[in-house]
């Protein structure tokens, strides 16, 4: 007879009993879980910031994917899709801002970052961002 635990090994020189290990435990697998998506209005920096310093020190880059936000840590990325085009954008926030029209707006794009997601001609648009892992 088999013991849950125990097995009988018969062998030339007798019997001898050897425990044998548990089966393992399921492991459970940690749920990702899901993005919290924020919804706000976006505008793009004026040109008259290009040669002034932003937040975190450096020039503005005109070019450069960048966002401000008032409260997010500086270095956190984030993906911007402009909810009337569905384009999307990954920048990092750079600056703090914006502090035009404050209630409505939560984010500043870079000229870079708004012509990315094609909302160079209305200057404001409804966004939904996402951050980043």
């Amino acid at each position: 007879m088999i013991a849950a635990t125990t097995l009988a090994v018969t062998a030339s020189a007798g019997t001898q009993l050897v425990s044998a290990a548990p089966p393992p435990k399921a492991v459970p697998v940690p749920r990702k879980a899901k993005p919290q998506i924020h919804y706000t209005r976006a505008s793009w920096y004026g040109t008259g910031l290009y040669s002034r310093h932003l937040a975190n020190g450096e020039r503005y880059p005109r070019m450069g994917l960048f966002a401000a936000h008032r409260t997010l840590p500086i270095g956190t990325r984030i993906k911007v899709t402009n909810l009337r085009n569905g384009k999307s954008v990954i920048v990092t926030v750079l600056d703090r801002g914006p502090y035009h029209d404050e209630v409505h707006r939560g984010l500043d794009l870079s000229f870079a970052a708004a012509r990315s997601i094609g909302m160079l001609q209305r200057g404001v648009v409804p966004v939904a961002w996402v951050i980043q892992a």
